[in-house]
């Protein structure tokens, strides 16, 4: 599992290189250049554009003054405007501005009165003002400046962060204060900012660069967000016995479906099976029954007509229930009142059964310990409430999971997994092409099914956001993103999770 550092950890991580790899504060400075600068040259190769860097006074000012001495040892000439803090530079910002004038990269250093260049329309701009050690947004001059260089529509790379980007999360109580990128390249792990949908329109697209520290230094700095891997949900997958039985493998109910959104609940049911769940059992209204059964064959249907759904009358058979699935009507509140106190272990609730809740908000007080709730954006609002931005979604879901002891899927470009320790996981696969109609049931299909298989719940629901997110990327990459859809996902997942186990 891989950490997202807080600035406060960034900074703990670096002193910590400093202490004990006997890595200086300038080490830090051209190891970041370095990267930078790589990845750089590779995104544009063999451009000759004219290169305009305006840097600040700081840690980030000085890692553009070293990019701009690297760019010219690879003959790129670049043109660099140097903004003091009342005439003063940090001693590191200090030493890159010696360096840089013993390699004749030009400097133009900026104590009061800024004038603006001329810049061409083919000039690529780098922003290299203020990164991961701001603290506020811009204020003053440089607030003026960003206004600017926003203004000449160039394309624009910033270094570690936009400037006037908080790398927590929060953003300049104005946003047109900041920096605009096209390109974002920052330094051993997306900061939480580069995350939030808020931020989209400064970041841009953002890649991150290692500085080569050792992984023995990045254990000691606790951090309460992550993203996921392919090496760490590989070594978390469970393997079938020779000698077994499906009962072996689990049983999941799948509750759902109102006339004309069969479809879904066909959907979620057919993603559950690919999870190696032993049994699927679907739980759905009488006209369903046929058009399930020929989509697909292999699911057992609930045959209780006492109920609205064929609910089973006893519950406690089932490894894994999910409620909610393609309905449009709500549930009553007494009716999931019942099967909270029916089935007293976790539960999958979407759709249909999170609005109840919202609705209902006494339910929150029997849900099952546990449970995992699917949020899309209209239920996060209405369940944590009228926030609209993604931070506040997440602290908001944070507090909730952490009070009832659930798991809370904000579900968005980065699916984004709230437990109730404090523990946030972000999994960095999909794109905008899954904004499509099934794409959630999918989603709750695979986490019902692996859960149901035996797996812990965190390890169900990252294994299921990924492969789920994995599908999307394969399609968009091959296909098109405006092609996708959530049967092509299905048709996908069998592989990848194949392509995981190998």
């Amino acid at each position: 599992m891989n950490k997202i550092y807080s600035a406060l950890q960034l900074m703990r991580l670096y002193q910590l290189a400093q202490a004990t790899e006997n890595i200086s504060e300038h080490d830090l400075i051209e190891k970041s250049a370095q990267a930078f600068t790589t990845l750089f040259t590779e995104q544009y190769r063999g451009f000759a554009r004219p290169v305009f860097i305006f840097a600040g006074y700081a840690d980030n000012g000085a890692i553009a003054l070293a990019v701009a001495r690297l760019l010219k040892a690879r003959r790129i000439a670049p043109e660099v405007y140097l903004f003091s803090n009342k005439g003063v530079l940090s001693e590191v910002c200090q030493v890159q501005r010696t360096r840089s004038e013993q390699a004749e990269v030009r400097v133009h250093y900026i104590t009061n009165q800024f004038t603006a260049p001329t810049i061409p329309e083919d000039a690529l701009i780098i922003d290299g003002l203020f990164g991961s050690e701001a603290t506020h947004g811009l204020d003053g001059g440089f607030v003026n400046l960003a206004q600017w260089i926003n203004g000449l529509g160039r394309e624009l790379v910033s270094i570690d962060l936009p400037s006037g980007i908080l790398a927590d999360g929060n953003i300049a109580a104005d946003r047109s204060k900041s920096i605009r990128a096209n390109k974002t390249i920052t330094f051993e792990s997306p900061r939480l900012a580069m995350l939030m949908s808020e931020n989209a329109p400064y970041v841009g697209e953002w890649f991150v660069v290692s500085l080569g520290l050792s992984n023995s230094i990045k254990e000691q700095v606790s951090s309460t967000y992550y993203y996921h891997s392919e090496q760490s949900l590989a070594s978390s997958l469970l393997r079938r016995d020779t000698f077994s039985h499906k009962s072996n493998y689990g049983k999941a109910l799948i509750i759902g479906g109102d006339n004309g959104y069969y479809g879904q609940l066909i959907l979620a049911t057919k993603a559950a099976m690919t999870t190696g769940v032993g049994t699927v059992e679907v739980a759905c209204p009488a006209q369903a029954h046929i058009p399930l059964i020929l989509a697909t064959p292999e699911a057992v249907l609930s045959d209780n007509r006492a109920h609205q759904h064929n609910l089973p009358s006893d519950l406690r058979s089932y490894k894994a229930i999910a409620i909610g699935t393609a309905m449009t009507s709500s549930f009553q509140e007494d009716e999931l009142r019942n099967i909270f106190s029916s089935y007293r272990q976790p539960l999958i609730l979407d759709g249909t059964a999170v609005e109840t809740i919202a609705e209902h908000t006494a339910l929150l007080d029997v849900i099952p310990e546990g449970s995992v709730l699917l949020l899309d954006d209209k239920t996060k609002k209405s369940l944590l409430g009228m926030q609209y931005r993604d931070v506040d979604f997440i602290e908001g879901a944070k507090q909730l999971s952490s009070r009832r002891n659930l798991t809370i899927v904000l579900k968005g470009t980065y699916n984004t997994i709230c437990r109730a320790s404090g523990n946030v996981y972000f999994n960095l696969k999909g794109n905008p092409g899954m904004a499509s109609n099934g794409v959630g049931d999918v989603l709750t299909g695979l986490i019902v099914g692996f859960i149901a298989r035996g797996y812990d719940t965190l390890t169900a629901v990252l294994i299921a956001c990924y492969l789920h997110g994995t599908a999307g990327d394969y399609i968009a990459a091959r296909i098109s993103p405006e092609s996708l859809t959530a049967s092509s996902l299905i048709e996908q997942i069998p592989d990848i999770l194949q392509m995981l186990y190998e």
